[in-house]
């Protein structure tokens, strides 16, 4: 039992260290979700992002990944993404389409006896412009706990990217800390507040993220 509130305190934490100059943003998705032949699943995913105070979105992709369960504790994606971005939205409202794919192998464990998972994913990314030049290469890996409960699981995540295309450098680092909640078995919901910073750069970029995610099962 202390275990479990030693956990939701560590949620926590990084609402206390939130600093005033971040800037903010909402992260709103939809994501369908459908089981092929047992070990194949597909998805469909549609993202809307907007900054601080502004009714403009910043971006929005649509996203369609193919999921294989290679093993009980392990599993593989790929997933193609395109873009449109929007730049400037204080001088001009020109939107500017990219592509993304990435490459994921998941893993996770779970204790014995327990509600504790731990869960890893090693992410090859790759996005190209739009002109079709290739953008960045990024190497990623994430690695987070989750206390997994039938309608409140309570989770934690940290990441950190690789730049490839320049050399092989940390160039961003994640922390989220997030809520999944099951409303029913074809229908869940997502809370999470993220901390995002760039690490290679004199003037590193800093956000806050809030995000919410509907998923529905068929």
């Amino acid at each position: 039992m202390r275990n479990k509130y030693f956990f939701v305190i560590l949620l926590f934490l990084p609402l206390l260290s939130i600093a005033q100059d971040d800037d903010t943003e909402f992260w709103g998705s939809i994501k369908f979700r459908k089981n092929v032949k047992g070990k194949f699943q597909l998805n469909l995913e549609r993202q809307l992002r907007w900054v601080e105070n502004t009714g403009e979105q910043k971006k929005n992709f649509t996203e369609l990944g193919f999921k294989y369960k290679a093993h009980k504790k392990h599993s593989l994606a790929l997933n193609v993404r395109l873009i449109n971005e929007i730049n400037d939205l204080n001088v001009l409202y020109e939107k500017v389409s990219s592509f993304r794919s990435h490459f994921d192998l998941n893993s996770s464990w779970r204790f014995k006896k327990t509600s504790l998972n731990i869960k890893h994913r090693f992410r090859l990314q790759r996005s190209w412009d739009s002109d079709a030049r290739i953008d960045k290469t990024y190497t990623r890996s994430k690695f987070g706990f989750m206390l997994k409960r039938k309608n409140a699981s309570p989770y934690i995540d940290n990441e950190v990217f690789w730049d490839t295309s320049q050399g092989f450098h940390i160039d961003k680092h994640r922390f989220t800390v997030g809520l999944g909640l099951e409303i029913y078995d074809e229908l869940k919901l997502k809370l999470f507040l993220r901390r995002q910073r760039e690490i290679q750069s004199k003037t590193p970029d800093k956000k806050t993220i809030v995000g919410l995610g509907t998923q529905y099962k068929f």
